[in-house]
């Protein structure tokens, strides 16, 4: 064989190698194109299959659920989810529309919903956007033992921190019960009632008398009204504290603190909102605690006892005099926590309810005619003082302040609004107008 034939023979050996070569690689794309196709028409078929199972089940567990109790819409329990959703919350109740616009922004997202559910500060979280739902949850899950676990009436997290954690507001159902045993007697004693409206009465005609005769004709609802219900609550919470004007102005500005501090991100960073509400709430128990000490004495030195006739007297009384029932006996600790809660709910609210009385009234002139007139009426959907186990023990107390400075104000001036301005206060506990609400008085 010749060099031109070998040479022949070995291309062809080379090009049928390369041809077999190309060939089976060939082969290998098609087979591996074919094992992944496969392999992503199994995941695809899987993950639907699992995703069908996975909402049959999910609506097997809705429906045990709904036959239970029904789960409000929404989310809960996500790390980040609750982390968003404090920011929001955080971010519209530092605003001047208050934190009613988060409720209201969530309430139109879950297509109006009564009541939806979400993650603030660790906790899941139900908000009530309707009577009816509130009326449902207050007064129904106090109605049976078996649903009164359902739902733990409490306010969030940085409430309880600066109320107390044996706040009537703070402590879940079973305390509630036997804190509220023991601090209810006090509400209706008629005694106590008629030395507040009397207190108020006069505290009030006092006001008038000195709007009446100061060259401005505007005045400033909302501080006026958080001076004077101060005073009274305080007349018969712990009367003492009206003997020394100085420490009566820097407890009612310390009360003022906490409220602020209620629904402030809880930081205990000084300069923040939340450390100044825990500093201001550590002044109010020091005075507390030495108002409490001072009356030991003084019941411990029988040649010179002064009586003193006001709530803390009474819890503390309760424990010298009582001991047979101990339900009714409440710590030092307790009756701290529930002394400033109803100095919170007496004086915050009621004062916050007036100027928002006055408000609504300056809006709509024709009405304050009426008034001289007629008594008003309040609409079954008014639940400002609550429902079933949990409706305010000061109820008819807030009523009657309301009542007496609707009526001296209404039988003495005519008045209009100083400022429209709607914006809310920032960090208000209780939604209340950013200026105070300002009137401008006319005397008829």
């Amino acid at each position: 064989m010749d060099d031109e034939e070998a040479t022949a023979l070995v291309a062809t050996s080379h090009g049928s190698a390369s041809a077999s070569a190309s060939a089976s690689a060939a082969l290998v794309c098609l087979f591996a194109t074919a094992s992944c196709c496969f392999v992503l028409i199994n995941i695809i078929i899987n993950s639907r299959s699992s995703k069908k199972k996975k909402k049959k089940k999910k609506k097997k567990k809705k429906k045990k659920k709904k036959k239970k109790h029904p789960v409000p819409p929404g989310r809960g329990g996500s790390l980040w989810w609750s982390l968003l959703e404090t920011m929001w919350f955080v971010l519209d109740n530092s605003s001047g529309r208050g934190f009613y616009h988060f409720v209201e922004a969530r309430h139109r997202r879950y297509d109006g919903s009564p009541c939806f559910r979400t993650c603030l500060f660790g906790r899941t979280h139900v908000f009530v956007s309707s009577s009816d739902a509130a009326t449902s949850i207050l007064a129904g899950a106090d109605s049976s033992s078996s649903s009164s676990s359902v739902f733990s009436k409490r306010y969030v997290r940085t409430v309880a921190e600066l109320l107390g954690e044996h706040s009537l507001l703070c402590a879940d159902h079973h305390r509630h019960r036997s804190l509220r045993r023991a601090i209810a007697p006090l509400f209706f004693k008629q005694q106590s009632t008629a030395s507040l409206a009397a207190t108020f009465h006069e505290l009030t005609l006092k006001a008038i008398s000195n709007w009446s005769s100061t060259s401005s004709s505007s005045v400033v609802v909302l501080d006026a009204a958080l001076g004077i219900t101060f005073q009274a609550i305080c007349s018969i919470l712990v009367a003492t504290l009206l003997h020394d004007k100085e420490r009566l102005r820097q407890m009612q500005s310390d009360v003022l603190t906490v409220t602020q501090a209620m629904l402030a991100f809880p930081l205990r960073m000084p300069g923040t909102r939340f450390h100044a509400g825990l500093q201001a709430r550590k002044r109010i128990m020091d005075v507390l605690r030495q108002e409490i000490a001072s009356r030991r004495r003084n019941a411990a030195d029988s040649s010179n006892v002064v009586v003193h006739d006001d709530f803390l007297q009474t819890l503390l009384l309760l424990r010298t005099t009582d001991s047979d029932s101990p339900a009714l006996l409440l710590s030092d600790d307790q009756i701290l926590d529930n002394i400033l809660t109803l100095i919170i709910a007496g004086q915050v609210t009621t004062a916050t309810a007036i100027s928002w009385m006055v408000k609504y009234l300056a809006d709509n002139t024709a009405l304050q005619e009426k008034l001289r007139d007629e008594t008003i009426k309040a609409h079954n959907s008014f639940l400002a003082f609550g429902a079933g186990g949990r409706t305010c023990l000061g109820m008819n107390l807030a009523k009657i302040m309301m009542l007496i400075f609707l009526h001296r104000l209404v039988t003495s001036f005519k008045w209009e609004m100083a400022d429209d301005d709607p914006s809310l206060e920032k960090w208000a506990m209780f939604p209340r107008l950013k200026n105070g609400c300002p009137v401008h008085l006319k005397p008829i």
